[in-house]
């Protein structure tokens, strides 16, 4: 989690201090009377009004939306926990003298949070310190290497996994013995805890021998003292990881979709829709039985994706909640087909996926086939298509931007500071107008007219015909790589392409790319890394920016050497390689109120137990988008616990109380629901 910057709304107003608040029994909801245990107190001095949480009425967060100044009336305490938040920064904040109640010390709150206890997760930051900032050493021109691992290691859902499941990955790793060699995985996670645990040594950097030699023994490419790419280290590390990391899970797919997770945030995107609408869909569609092969970007196992792990989520209707027992049925909710899918932690986060279309400019059919990517490999355009890209609204994403990504833009314009305008004119006129990573992404989405040797085999018409293809994205992965072609290799010489290309920090804006049918919900991605190359094609070095997620500031790696940087260095920098992470403050909201939730009611007090798989309570603390709940990864068809994985049972499943299993539920849908734990006979 971002170390994020202290609340001014709390030091603004004149708020209530502990002892002015009466924590006592008789406390009740203002409006409704209501008297349960989530009650929240408004801590305006002059206001202390007591209001339900929306395990009940909500009557506290309509207190906020009435208030004529919500800047005084923004930051609510809840009465059972003396955890207080506030409304306007959308965010937990920090109460002086509150006690936090023994139940937090609950199992789920253990899953959920960095743990100070356990040696897998001790990263977390403490007085503005932050871990993982060790540089890594340069063995033999190895910085490619070291960029990459450093940008991989804030990747905040990746890293979380190599340290808070270790149980689950050394499980998997056994069972994959058989069919591969598992010893990256290990050595990753290895160097992961050296990274980002605690050191009282304060060993500046480390050596990733054990790294080098393992992507050596299965790529001999890697062999020998010569530069390589970091982006071919990448594709190469990942498909490794993933290799040895995946396994198949059986799961069912909902009958019915519902809301999303965002049912409240998605009055203001009705216009996104419509504008979607301009997309051209297929009117027929190929089947996904056969190989794919993605547009330059990575692939992944054919079956990696399932819905129930993507960013739709599938609510069930409230109070039916669907038990796994000892029958054969499925779930309620779900159909009684079941499908078979390989996943991993490397799927899981950087797959997505592309619909590529056709249209036969003769009889008008349009074919269309479903891409897997793990990275979006784009053109830099050059200063003759820029303007075309820029003079042309028809065959071009550009066309597609809707009226509040202009308005935003030129907001974002007009902030910029005098120097930083005057720079960019001068570089304008002297190198053509200016590349962005919107010029790169609507190179790479427009739309290309085959034609000439390229013309297309139109099936109905069984002859070559013109046509035009296009693509847009069907889902959005949660972390999305992308990789600047900026170097050019032809028969006889190899060029790099120098320009600068500017790109966003925060809020880059996937929504013009994307299919009117894309499955996320979220589309807005903030920048976590950037792998720069500096030189010329035929030699160079390679460093890498990245955002520490714990403290939330950016920093350069380069090689053994990490030093603080400000933005706008990263900004300016020349991208070769980048990451970005979806951002959804709503899960910020939600995490909030699973933990009231968790601390309110302990599953060691709740009248019945459910349980629920660790590995989605792990994308539910690191994720934008965590899916539906998937308990299916540790059950059989027969809703028993697979005999493998029995005696693993107490690091899958996690105990929780029934009101936060409901919680859950009723916020993600999915399943199934699990209240008691046998193994299948």
């Amino acid at each position: 989690m971002s170390k994020q910057q202290p609340c001014g709304h709390l030091s603004a107003v004149h708020h209530a201090s502990l002892h002015d608040v009466k924590l006592d029994e008789n406390n009740a909801c203002a409006n409704c009377r209501y008297a349960g245990p989530n009650l929240w107190i408004c801590l305006y001095k002059k206001c202390m009004f007591v209001g339900c949480s929306n395990q009940a009425n909500d009557h506290s967060t309509e207190h906020f939306q009435r208030s004529k100044d919500k800047s005084l009336h923004c930051i609510h305490m809840s009465l059972s926990s003396q955890r207080a938040w506030c409304y306007l920064c959308e965010r937990e904040v920090p109460i002086s003298g509150a006690e936090r109640p023994a139940q937090i010390v609950d199992p789920v709150l253990r899953a959920m949070r960095y743990s100070d206890e356990e040696n897998d997760s001790d990263y977390a930051s403490g007085s503005g310190d932050a871990s993982g900032l060790v540089g890594l050493q340069n063995i033999a021109n190895t910085c490619y290497m070291n960029s990459a691992i450093q940008a991989l290691s804030n990747v905040l859902p990746m890293t979380h996994y190599f340290l808070n499941c270790g149980d689950l990955m050394d499980y998997t790793l056994e069972q994959c013995a058989h069919r591969c060699k598992a010893g990256l995985a290990k050595s990753y996670q290895r160097l992961m805890r050296d990274m980002w645990r605690r050191r009282d040594e304060g060993k500046a950097f480390l050596a990733p021998r054990s790294i080098l030699y393992g992507i050596r023994s299965v790529n001999p490419m890697f062999r020998g003292f010569q530069q390589h790419d970091t982006q071919e280290f990448l594709r190469c590390f990942m498909d490794q990881l993933h290799e040895e990391l995946k396994e198949s899970t059986l799961s069912y797919e909902p009958t019915k979709r519902k809301h999303s997770i965002r049912e409240n945030m998605q009055q203001e995107r009705d216009d996104e829709d419509s504008m979607s609408e301009i997309s051209t869909t297929s009117s027929s569609s190929q089947d996904m039985d056969t190989n794919y092969v993605t547009c330059d970007s990575s692939n992944s196992e054919q079956s990696s994706l399932c819905e129930n792990y993507m960013g739709s989520s599938h609510l069930g209707p409230k109070g039916n909640i669907p038990t796994s027992a000892c029958g054969v049925a499925p779930p309620i909710g779900l159909s009684s087909t079941a499908t078979t899918t390989i996943r991993s932690i490397v799927s899981e986060i950087f797959d997505g996926k592309l619909l590529s279309s056709v249209q036969c400019l003769t009889c008008d059919r349009i074919s269309t086939r479903e891409e897997t990517f793990q990275d979006l490999s784009l053109p830099i355009p050059n200063r003759d298509f820029l303007n075309v890209l820029h003079q042309t609204n028809s065959m071009s994403v550009q066309s597609l931007n809707s009226i509040d990504s202009t308005a935003t833009s030129s907001t974002t314009r007009a902030q910029e500071g005098w120097i930083s305008w005057l720079w960019n004119m001068v570089r304008s006129w002297l190198w053509g107008p200016s590349v962005t990573l919107h010029d790169c992404m609507a190179s790479f989405f427009s739309a290309d007219e085959l034609k000439g040797d390229n013309m297309y085999s139109c099936e109905k018409c069984n002859k070559l015909r013109t046509g035009v293809k296009y693509s847009r994205v069907l889902d959005l992965p949660e972390v999305l790589c992308i990789h600047l072609k900026r170097f050019r290799h032809d028969l006889s010489y190899s060029s790099k392409i120098s320009a600068h290309v500017e790109f966003p920090l925060e809020n880059f804006d996937m929504n013009p790319y994307v299919h009117k049918d894309c499955k996320s919900q979220v589309a807005l991605y903030n920048l976590t890394s950037v792998i720069c190359h500096h030189g010329t094609v035929g030699g160079g070095h390679y460093t890498c920016y990245a955002r520490n997620f714990c403290n939330n500031r950016w920093y350069e790696f380069d090689d053994q050497h990490v030093n603080e940087v400000s933005p706008d260095t990263v900004a300016n920098c020349q991208a070769y390689v980048l990451f970005y992470q979806k951002n959804n403050p709503q899960m910020e909201l939600l995490r909030f109120e699973a933990n009231e939730l968790s601390a309110t009611y302990p599953e060691s007090q709740s009248d019945m137990r459910f349980y629920i798989s660790r590995e989605w309570l792990a994308r539910f603390k690191t994720f934008s988008e965590p899916g539906a709940i998937s308990n299916w990864s540790m059950l059989c068809p027969h809703g028993g616990v697979l005999p493998s994985k029995i005696t693993m049972i107490q690091h899958l499943a996690v105990p929780i109380s029934q009101n936060l299993w409901e919680f859950f539920y009723s916020k993600f849908g999915g399943g199934p629901a699990i209240n008691m734990l046998f193994e299948c006979e």
